[in-house]
């Protein structure tokens, strides 16, 4: 099975969230590009969130609430991070991690 090079998701009510997806490993920039973008009037917050492997507690690592695009630095095996809305309050916003 082919991992997944990117995952997307539209937030438009609370816990809407990206697939999680691991970074890249052994290349000359290890990790992920992140894009929040907020449309029509979004007011909310978004958080980076992280775990070892699908069955580890999952922590929080960031939490934004204004357009964002950031990399992830990251080269540790068996990582995944998502974006999820962890507060909603109106409008929509288009979020994509990426490797």
């Amino acid at each position: 099975m082919t991992e997944q090079k990117y995952v997307t998701k539209t937030v438009t009510k609370l816990n809407d969230a990206t697939a999680w997806i691991s970074p890249t490993h052994d290349t000359p920039r290890p990790g992920l590009d992140m894009s929040i973008q907020e449309e029509s009037a979004f007011v909310g917050t978004i958080a980076l969130q992280k775990r070892r492997d699908s069955t580890a507690a999952i922590k929080m690592v960031e939490e934004y609430t204004l357009d964002e695009e950031a990399r992830i630095d990251d080269n540790v095996p068996g990582v995944q991070y998502r974006l999820i809305c962890t507060a909603y309050t109106s409008g929509h916003c288009f979020l994509e991690l990426y490797r």
